[in-house]
């Protein structure tokens, strides 16, 4: 399950808002909008075994609200707030299913400093610019999706170069059940860190990410190379990631990933290829591609297939769905 993308996924996901959000200007200081997506997918996917299983359903369709105000003495204030929700079902299953991220900052001539949950700043930099895709997409390491009380900085820009430091912490109380605020996704007392430097110009980008992986018991980190350029309309973005050993008992390896974008103006054609190439056991080659078609500004149409490299050709896949912006 994805995040949507745009046509131009990979040249977008060096910096994307929401394309087709309701905006109300509040007063001459304050704005306030509403977005979301209905995303539909049938997917027919190989299981363990190898054998054939499809499925008509949600692939993470969201709602979420966020605005801003900005303040006499120059700074900004901003926050948003997204949910996740079952589109295909009605009752049980259905309604608000979780919390997708939520967060609020304070932006000013200094940079940025925003507190919350989010997917994290190694996963936006190293990982999503390759991982466009809509259904499984590329393996990843174990990532930090689920991980909450984060607090970043995210510096202005000096003549291109940018860097991005994070870290989340949870104190004693969390998981002790003296806490009246509920328990966290991290363990007790962990902390984790994350950093990225970034170079960008209007043809290209390249990011330098590290990860300690802190909210993984006895996980070592992970360091990711990324570069993007922009040839319009062909875009290409390499990864270069090296895994640490995770607490599931999974090696070190090495990740070296390819994705080229090819844009036709309405609609564009991704593919990718990435070698996974483990200190212990065989390496394996996955290829995936993706076609989508812009039926209007806001609602397009794909279809996608996987093939993984994995033992009896397990979740290999091909599918195809449709996404509406709101």
């Amino acid at each position: 399950m994805k995040k949507t993308v745009t046509a131009l996924a990979i040249a977008a996901a060096m910096g994307a808002t929401s394309a087709h959000a309701a905006d109300f200007k509040v007063n001459d200081a304050t704005t306030f909008s509403v977005y979301g997506n209905l995303q539909y997918i049938y997917i027919d996917q190989n299981n363990a075994a190898g054998d054939s299983e499809s499925e008509l359903t949600d692939n993470g369709s969201t709602f979420g609200i966020e605005g801003e105000h900005k303040w006499d003495n120059g700074l900004t204030g901003y926050f948003r707030a997204e949910w996740e929700y079952r589109a295909d079902e009605k009752e049980g299953d259905g309604g608000i299913s979780g919390t997708d991220e939520v967060f609020a900052g304070i932006k000013g001539n200094f940079g940025t400093v925003q507190i919350g949950t989010w997917d994290g700043i190694f996963q936006d930099s190293i990982s999503d610019p390759l991982n466009p895709f809509e259904a499984t997409g590329m393996t990843e390491a174990n990532g930090d999706s689920e991980v909450g009380d984060q607090i970043a900085y995210f510096s202005p820009s000096f003549g291109g170069f940018t860097f991005e430091l994070q870290a989340a912490y949870e104190g004693d109380a969390a998981d002790s059940g003296s806490s009246p605020y509920g328990d966290d996704s991290l363990g007790d007392g962990d902390s984790t860190f994350q950093a990225v430097a970034k170079y960008t110009t209007d043809m290209f980008a390249v990011h330098l990410g590290y990860d300690d992986r802190g909210y993984e018991e006895d996980a070592d980190g992970n360091i990711g190379l990324t570069g993007v350029v922009n040839l319009a309309p062909v875009t290409l973005a390499a990864k270069l990631e090296q895994v640490g050993e995770d607490s599931a008992g999974n090696g070190e390896a090495q990740l070296y990933a390819l994705t080229g974008s090819y844009d036709y103006g309405v609609g564009a054609v991704t593919a990718a290829v990435q070698e996974i190439d483990p200190d212990e056991g065989d390496g394996r080659t996955e290829f995936l591609i993706n076609a989508n078609y812009n039926v209007a500004s806001n609602f397009y149409v794909y279809v996608e297939g996987g093939w993984l490299d994995k033992n009896e050709d397990a979740d290999d896949y091909i599918s195809t769905g449709a996404v509406y912006s709101f």
